[in-house]
């Protein structure tokens, strides 16, 4: 007697199992791009702001030369003074200390730009003695959408709310992935080809196709501590979630808050600056006609230079508001 047959057998649950896998890669592979996207709008935040920080070191940098030179203008106006008994010594030398001072501040600024172009160069890549010649940035009131619709939009499309949405996507998909190894058993569909000889009352070639159903009796402890895991990862990714949606809320609302006061110091800024401006140009004219000293023109010059400085760092206020406004609402800032 001969008997062989060849056999294919599909298992049908695994298929449910691999849907459920793949649920899960794919909430992983979400939530890695939206990270990944949170991470360039960090890196973008952080670029600005050191950039800010430079154009206004340089800016004071110029506004401390400016007041060497007057305060070196002041101290040999003193020592002729003293000389010919017109002023004290002692208003000599506070002068004097003054003009240090300014110096002091001076090599004190040399030294935060130093720093700031070094955290630059590192935050772009570059190497760290790269020379870089800074363009100023221009600063234009822009328009910002209504508070509440800010909230919604931020809520709706925040990288960091999208990645803590694919997490919990990705705790539901392994939740149901578990239930699906408890409940479900193991069905396989079977095709057979079936070849005998000398066998009575048999065909000489006969198929046969069925389905075999299996499950496991003792194994069901095991399986439902991974569900409860899963459940247990589940609602901490829901936890999470609000936690992070209630984060971004409250960060929009501050830096909505912080953008209309820098608005409102910008303009102050420009109204101081003009006021220097003109009391710089009268001085000015005043020295020409010899109706001021060089020393009282040098220092209007030096205040004129400390009002476009302040006017400098109200603008940077303005734009890193700006962009951290932009960050908070998950946008990267431009």
């Amino acid at each position: 007697m001969t008997m062989s047959g060849t056999q294919i057998t599909q298992p049908l649950t695994s298929l449910l199992k691999i849907k459920r896998a793949n649920d899960i890669a794919q909430a992983e592979v979400k939530a890695s791009r939206e990270k990944a996207r949170l991470t360039g709008n960090d890196v973008a935040l952080a670029v600005h702001e050191i950039y800010y920080r430079v154009l206004i070191a340089q800016a004071h940098r110029s506004a401390t030369e400016a007041r060497i030179r007057a305060s070196q203008d002041l101290e040999s106006e003193r020592i002729e003074q003293v000389k010919f008994g017109s002023s004290l010594e002692q208003e000599s030398i506070e002068s004097r200390a003054q003009l240090l001072q300014a110096k002091q501040e001076l090599l004190t600024t040399d030294l935060q730009l130093d720093d700031l172009k070094l955290k630059l160069n590192d935050l772009m890549g570059l190497p760290l003695t790269t020379v870089l010649d800074l363009d100023p940035v221009s600063v234009e009131s822009q328009e910002t959408c209504p508070l509440e619709e800010c909230v919604t939009t931020a809520t709706a499309s925040h990288p960091e709310i999208l990645e803590a949405r694919a997490e919990v996507e990705k705790a539901e998909a392994a939740v149901r992935l578990a239930k699906t190894d408890i409940w479900v058993p193991d069905v396989e569909a079977f095709g057979r080809y079936s070849y005998q000889n000398n066998v009575p009352f048999l065909a000489r070639n006969f198929g046969t196709f069925g389905i075999h159903v299996g499950y496991e009796l003792f194994d069901g402890g095991r399986k439902r501590a991974v569900k409860r895991e899963h459940e247990a990862q589940l609602a901490q990714a829901k936890e999470n979630l609000a936690r992070l949606t209630d984060e971004v809320e409250l960060a929009v609302h501050t830096a909505y808050n912080k953008l209309e006061r820098t608005q409102q110091m910008l303009q102050v800024s420009e109204e101081i600056v003009d006021l220097r401006s003109e009391s710089n140009r009268v001085l000015q004219q005043e020295l020409l006609q010899g109706a001021a000293l060089k020393s009282q023109a040098a220092m209007a010059t030096a205040q004129e230079y400390d009002a476009k400085t302040l006017l400098l760092q109200s603008q940077m206020d303005y734009s890193q508001a700006h962009d951290e406004f932009s960050h908070a609402m998950g946008l990267t800032p431009e």
